[in-house]
């Protein structure tokens, strides 16, 4: 639990960053200068890469926990249907000879 608080402050920070601007200065035809604010993606920061990395391995560890858990229960399914089933005696149908 406490790191899915950890994972969400981490995106909302990510989210919340304010993209950088750059100022450019053009001369225009006439002689006169006009300035332009762009705004620039960076291409992803490194705490975008670590929010990104954060959630594909929360996503990683939740799969195969759950896969883990699967088996376990198939194995142990497994196992007890042979357990009952060599306990109980055997029962035939046909009379033997």
């Amino acid at each position: 639990m406490k790191y899915a608080i950890i994972l969400a402050s981490c995106l909302v920070l990510t989210a919340c960053q304010e993209q950088p601007q750059h100022v450019r200065t053009i001369t225009n035809e006439d002689g006169s200068r006009t300035e332009v604010v762009e705004q620039r993606s960076s291409g992803g920061g490194m705490l975008e890469h670590m929010a990104g990395a954060a959630v594909a391995g929360a996503a990683a560890g939740s799969a195969g926990a759950v896969a883990h858990r699967v088996t376990d229960h198939v194995i142990n399914k497994h196992q007890d249907r042979r357990a009952s089933r060599q306990s109980r005696p055997r029962t035939y149908s046909a009379r033997r000879r």
